[in-house]
């Protein structure tokens, strides 16, 4: 009785250890996926702007920080934290990540500026991954059950097929 005790109490401290080491690389993953916001800042991948009134908006991708985005995922992934992630979190990081080098791919030879507007069916393709990442990353952690505001991470609901 006191070994299965004592076994059990080594298996949930041992589990608690790992726990808290995913949760670290998931905060830190977190701190990663800034660039992904619509919301301006100096690292920023793609946004929305309206070009002309009344024209509707067009979404412009940066290339630079793209091409920074996917250098510091990879880095993130080979790094402590990237063994800790899901599967599922993997994938999706992944999928968003070749989504992104080849819009760069295809772009980079035909724009000689940093930032170019890309066709609304790629920006869409990049918003759904960009939330299915987000909600994964949140229900990895436990945050399920909490409400998904697109505003609060600066997605673009409208754009978005995910409920």
């Amino acid at each position: 009785l006191l070994f299965k005790k004592l076994k059990k109490e080594i298996e949930d401290r041992y589990r608690r250890f790992y726990f808290d080491k995913q949760f670290e690389a998931y905060q830190e993953l977190w701190k990663q996926m800034r660039p992904l916001s619509r919301y301006l800042s100096d690292k920023t991948i793609y946004r929305k702007k309206e070009v002309l009134p009344n024209k509707g908006k067009v979404h412009f991708f940066d290339e630079e920080n793209a091409r920074l985005f996917c250098d510091e995922i990879t880095d993130f992934y080979f790094s402590e934290h990237g063994l800790l992630l899901s599967r599922s979190t993997r994938r999706l990081l992944f999928s968003l990540r070749t989504v992104i080098a080849k819009i760069v791919e295809s772009h980079s030879s035909k724009h000689n500026e940093p930032v170019y507007p890309i066709p609304r069916d790629t920006s869409k393709e990049l918003n759904k991954l960009i939330g299915q990442l987000f909600d994964t990353v949140r229900r990895d952690v436990g945050l399920l059950n909490l409400t998904f505001n697109f505003d609060e991470i600066g997605l673009y609901e409208d754009d978005n097929d995910i409920a």
